[in-house]
């Protein structure tokens, strides 16, 4: 994913904080994935069952703070976002209209 410079550390340091969310996502059926990083936001989005869980975006957020370090912290907003699939909003849309 191409970064601005000054954003590239950043980036590895995220991706390397966000493993252990990764693999608890996917033992769950879902995964996450980084969407972009600003000088004073990253967002990530969530995908798979976990992006139709309850409190799913909140306990997401939680998860990654937990494994950042306080100069991401203190830095960063972080902006957990939910992704469908277009062939299951295709899928639904179907459905739908029967």
């Amino acid at each position: 994913m191409p970064f601005k410079e000054e954003l590239k550390k950043t980036y590895e340091i995220f991706e390397e904080s966000l493993v252990s969310v990764k693999k608890y996502m996917q033992s769950h059926g879902g995964d996450i994935s980084i969407v972009d990083i600003s000088p004073k936001k990253i967002e990530v989005k969530i995908s798979g069952a976990c992006a139709f869980c309850q409190g799913g975006k909140e306990e997401i957020r939680e998860l990654i703070m937990s494994n950042l370090s306080d100069e991401i912290k203190n830095n960063y907003e972080i902006e957990v976002v939910s992704y469908i699939s277009s062939d299951l909003l295709d899928q639904a849309k179907e459905i739908l209209s029967r």
